[in-house]
């Protein structure tokens, strides 16, 4: 997590939900989404990407606003992303919602996404 650098107010971004596979059950795709510290869904959030070998890399470059993620497999995982148009006001983005499906490619390290996530998102 402190990879990431630090989320707004330079604190550390923390664990908000990670990979729920049932019980005997370990996805080759695991995922960490990382939140602001005391932020809303308006705050900067990290979607983070495992094997088990390891931390492969994050959704996007750039922390992320209205970011959740909606369902995973054994190889890929849904996020939904939001953002602001216009004059939308921050508890209320108009765009979106997409969601990418974020998929384990064959070497096992490269995760890509589909369909290319919008400008929009950041």
């Amino acid at each position: 997590m402190t990879s990431l650098g630090p989320a707004p107010g330079g604190t550390p971004y923390v664990v908000d939900s990670a990979t729920d596979a049932s019980a005997g059950a370990c996805p080759e795709l695991l995922w960490v989404l990382a939140a602001t510290p005391g932020g809303t869904a308006s705050s900067p959030w990290h979607v983070l990407f495992f094997d088990h070998d390891g931390y492969l890399g994050t959704a996007t470059a750039k922390a992320t606003s209205y970011t959740t993620v909606v369902g995973s497999g054994d190889r890929d995982v849904r996020v939904q992303y939001r953002w602001l148009e216009g004059r939308d006001a921050n508890c209320c983005p108009s765009g979106g919602p997409v969601v990418i499906t974020f998929t384990l490619a064959g070497d096992d390290r490269t995760v890509t996404p589909s369909p290319a996530i919008p400008d929009q998102v950041g």
